[in-house]
């Protein structure tokens, strides 16, 4: 059992890692991303873009390790409520987006 929480751990850290990078590799495509939404004014899309990818990073590195895995889940969880309330809302907008996961 303990091997397979370990691996969904890093599974974890796999996917925010991952996604972060792309970001941070990439902050104009991904602030255009949070722009589409129309959730923040635009002034606010590359700011949030480094804090969300930033964020992302964060929440890797404290699942990765085993003395910071509850606060990884507990920020982890925050950040996916945010991006699911997000995606929500423009679905309900009838806006057909990308979602700017990765």
């Amino acid at each position: 059992m303990m091997i397979l929480a370990s691996s969904g751990y890093l599974v974890l850290v796999a996917v925010l890692g991952f996604s972060a990078a792309v970001k941070l590799r990439h902050p104009l495509a991904f602030a255009a991303a949070i722009e589409g939404y129309r959730i923040l004014p635009r002034s606010l899309a590359s700011p949030a873009a480094l804090a969300i990818a930033m964020a992302e990073a964060g929440c890797a590195v404290l699942l990765a390790m085993p003395w910071t895995r509850l606060a990884g889940l507990a920020v982890t969880g925050g950040l996916v409520g945010a991006f699911l309330a997000a995606m929500s809302l423009a679905l309900a907008r009838g806006q057909r987006i990308g979602c700017g996961c990765f």
